[in-house]
C-alpha cells in the first residue's frame, strides 16, 4: 500500500465546505452553557434594581410628607375636611407630587 502525500490543493478542496455540523453544534452548546450561567446572575441584578427603585420611591414619599407637614404646621393629612366632605389623603398630597401617576405605582409595574 502506497502512502499518498497530501498537497495544498487537496487541503483547499477539503476546507471549502465551511463549518462541519459538529463544529456548529459545539458552538451552540457553548452559547447555551454561557446563557445558563448568566441568567441567574442577571435575575439577581434585576431584583436589586427593583429594590433600589422601591427605596427611591419611598424616599420621594417621605419628602412629600415632609413638605406637606411643613406647610400645615406639622399635621399629617387627615383624610377629610371640617364640613365632613370626604377627601382622600392622596388628593391632599397631590400638589406635592405634581400629579405624577408613577408615584402611585410600585416601581416594577408599568403604566399601560
Amino acid at each position: 500500500m502506497q502512502r499518498r502525500e497530501v498537497t495544498s490543493s487537496d487541503k483547499q478542496c477539503y476546507r471549502l465546505g465551511g463549518f462541519t455540523l459538529i463544529e456548529l453544534l459545539v458552538v451552540i452548546a457553548i452559547i447555551a452553557l454561557l446563557l445558563a450561567i448568566l441568567m441567574p446572575a442577571l435575575q439577581h441584578v434585576k431584583s436589586q434594581a427593583q429594590a433600589v427603585a422601591c427605596q427611591a420611591r419611598l424616599k420621594e414619599w417621605g419628602l412629600v410628607y415632609k413638605l406637606y407637614t411643613d406647610d400645615n404646621d406639622g399635621y399629617f393629612p387627615e383624610g377629610w375636611r371640617n364640613n365632613d366632605e370626604r377627601v382622600i389623603w392622596i388628593n391632599a398630597l397631590r400638589p406635592y407630587y405634581k400629579d405624577n401617576p408613577k408615584m402611585l405605582l410600585w416601581p416594577p409595574l408599568r403604566l399601560s
